[in-house]
């Protein structure tokens, strides 16, 4: 907490900054506009949220740590702490390695080992394994987290950002729910929870085949090739 808020207080905001019309209709309307104009970010977006709406087992998590793994209340919290820890060291990594120009593809692959890690995990019963694949589940998840807001933020003009960045959120929220009940239903349906994390991860790599089918320009998305596309989609000012 403390060298949070140390950071905080050492970020300088630039005070030159133009006040525009006060918040309408057309200017909440101006982010789903944009989004759904510039099909990289749109699929990042998409990609992501079916990405969690199908894969993941942490609604799932305590089934497997009793009944799978016959690891207990113990194994359970191991199995939490794997995702921590695979989301760290992964995030202590990309803030060290060189910036993802191809940020596309990167987000692609990272979600495509997303789904295959969490099919491995619906099928595996042997703790150790089971332990590492979950680790790998929050390392990858991770990475796509990176990639989906470097083409969301870098791709947004500065006087869109803010609007992108709330449909954004909207997304993420939602997905996050989803997911669960999808989990759940799935699994009551079938009564198997491990039926139902394999049967997410093939949904998530189903997911990815039809996000490149329906826009291809999400794998080709660079960021050194989208900065005259971020400066023509300035918008006008919006009138009160």
């Amino acid at each position: 907490m403390t060298i949070g808020v140390t950071c905080l207080l050492m970020i300088r905001v630039d005070t030159r900054v133009e006040r525009g019309a006060g918040i309408n209709v057309a200017m909440v309307g101006e982010g789903v506009k944009f989004i759904w104009g510039h099909p990289p970010i749109l699929g990042a977006m998409a990609l992501d949220m079916f990405a969690v709406i199908f894969a993941g087992a942490d609604a799932l998590l305590p089934i497997f740590a009793r009944d799978i793994l016959g690891v207990g209340a113990f194994g359970y919290g191991l199995l939490t702490s794997a995702k921590a820890v695979g989301s760290l060291l992964t995030a202590m990594v990309i803030a060290v390695s060189p910036s993802i120009v191809g940020t596309g593809r990167a987000l692609v692959i990272s979600i495509v080992l997303f789904g295959l890690a969490t099919i491995g995990f619906g099928l595996s019963t042997w703790f150790p394994l089971s332990l590492l694949l979950y680790g790998l589940l929050a390392a990858f998840d991770q990475i796509s987290v990176v990639m989906r807001q470097s083409i969301i933020q870098l791709g947004t003009p500065n006087e869109l950002r803010g609007r992108v960045g709330s449909v954004n959120s909207v997304f993420v929220g939602a997905s996050n729910q989803l997911g669960a009940a999808e989990s759940g239903l799935v699994a009551a349906w079938a009564g198997s929870a491990a039926f139902a994390v394999v049967f997410g991860g093939v949904g998530c790599l189903a997911a990815v085949a039809a996000m490149l089918v329906l826009i291809p320009s999400l794998w080709r998305h660079r960021q050194d090739i989208n900065a005259e596309e971020t400066a023509a989609a300035k918008p006008a000012p919006a009138r009160a």
